[in-house]
């Protein structure tokens, strides 16, 4: 009886975790030199979901901006030209330390988190993204 209990309890887990998009839990530690950037791309999953990502950069101020893989090439032209209204990117914050962004992402798209080194000093930047 114990041994069917068990095996009860493991299906009924697997059937509850099977509809729900895994947590999403990414912390890295970035190095960028003055005027350098990096990206972070983060897979797409089968529903819509909201992350949230978190950056610290102590010293040294950065951008992040947050934009679709699909419009990198746009959203990068955007950027460039300082469009500060571009519905292109979905989440941004310019010259900061410190910045807790989130955004809205469709269902099987993978999102891009370029980060840029806006300061004159390295820059070692913490970057944590949930869901």
């Amino acid at each position: 009886m114990a041994l069917k209990l068990k095996w009860l309890w493991l299906l009924i887990c697997l059937l509850s975790a099977a509809g729900c998009n895994a947590p999403l839990k990414d912390e890295r530690t970035l190095e960028l030199t003055p005027g350098e950037k990096k990206e972070i791309v983060i897979d797409g999953t089968r529903y819509k979901q909201k992350i949230k990502v978190a950056v610290d950069s102590p010293g040294a101020a950065v951008s992040v901006h947050v934009f679709l893989e699909t419009d990198k090439d746009a959203a990068e032209s955007a950027i460039f030209a300082n469009k500060k209204d571009s519905e292109l990117i979905l989440a941004s914050e310019k010259k900061v330390e410190q910045a807790k962004l989130e955004a809205d992402v469709p269902a099987n798209q993978a999102v891009v988190i370029r980060i840029h080194n806006d300061s004159v000093k390295d820059a070692k930047v913490t970057v944590k993204t949930t869901n």
